[in-house]
This record gives C-alpha cells, structure tokens and sequence, in this order.
C-alpha cells in the first residue's frame, strides 16, 4: 500500500513538473533543423544515377521527370556532395566487368566536365570544404587507387561536389 502511495505520489509530481516545461514549437524545430541543414557540408554517401547518365534521355544538369537526383534538386535540397557509385551487376566477370566500370567512371569524368560551372572532382574533405560554398563536389581517386578497387567486389564510388 505504502509503495503504491510513493509511487502515485511521483507520478503527480511528474504531471506538475511537466507543466513547467514549455514546449517547442513544430515550426521552430523545423527552422532550427532547416538552418542547421543549409549550414552543415552535407553529402549523400551512395548514390545510384551513375547507370542513369548512359541514357540519352536523362541530364543531371535539368530536373528529371523521375529520379531524385539532378543539380536543381541537389542545390534545392542543399546537398554539396555526392558519392557516385561505380555499380557492375555480379554475373558479370572479368574483363568485361572492368570495362563496365571504366566506361560508368567516365561518364561520371564526362558529366563533370559537361557540367564545370556546377560540379568538380575532390580528393579531400579539404577540397569538399572548399569547394562547397562554390560548387557540387565529386571525389576523384588518383589512378592506383582505381586499379586497387578493381580488384575488390563490383562496386565502388566516386564524389562530387555542387556549387550551392
């Protein structure tokens, strides 16, 4: 009986002290997430679109009909840089697997430079700091390191980083 009394007792001392807590608003954590978001380096770690740029019908520079990513929706969203994932379908072996992902890393290479004004390759978290004021960022790996990953599992990543 005695325990129960204790333990109503602080439940209703909970309910009192929970009155003096004011509440923050939805929309002044919304705007205090908002400034912390386009304050922040903020970067999507594994992204996709790279088997997108062999399509003729598909411009990273325009808004896309579908999709997610493009420079008007990475600029929107804030986002200043991108990994661009060097991806090869497991069944394919050998050579021709090589191949695929030198042809997808210079499609990556091409849409960089398609897109200068916008986007350049990094080789440090100092270059993504620097260039992110200006530009969306990409990392480019020097070219030991791409012979290394491919010798690793059919995937890989390149980054880039977006003029904001």
């Amino acid at each position: 009986m005695r325990s129960r009394s204790a333990r109503l007792s602080f439940a209703w001392f909970l309910l009192f002290c929970s009155l003096w807590i004011v509440p923050a608003r939805a929309d002044e954590i919304a705007e205090r997430a908002r400034k912390l978001h386009f304050s922040s380096i903020v970067l999507d770690t594994h992204d996709d679109t790279t088997q997108r740029f062999f399509s003729k019908d598909f411009d990273i520079a325009k808004r896309n009909a579908d999709g997610s990513i493009d420079i008007p929706r990475m600029r929107e969203g804030g986002m200043n840089a991108i990994f661009f994932s060097i991806w090869i379908d497991g069944r394919i072996l050998g050579p021709p697997a090589i191949q695929k992902a030198l042809d997808q890393i210079d499609a990556v290479h091409e849409n960089v430079r398609r897109n200068s004004k916008d986007m350049m390759f990094c080789r440090t978290a100092d270059d993504v700091r620097r260039t992110s004021a200006t530009k969306l960022s990409t990392t480019r790996w020097k070219s030991a390191r791409r012979r290394s990953w491919l010798r690793t599992p059919h995937a890989a990543h390149c980054a880039i980083t977006f003029a904001t």
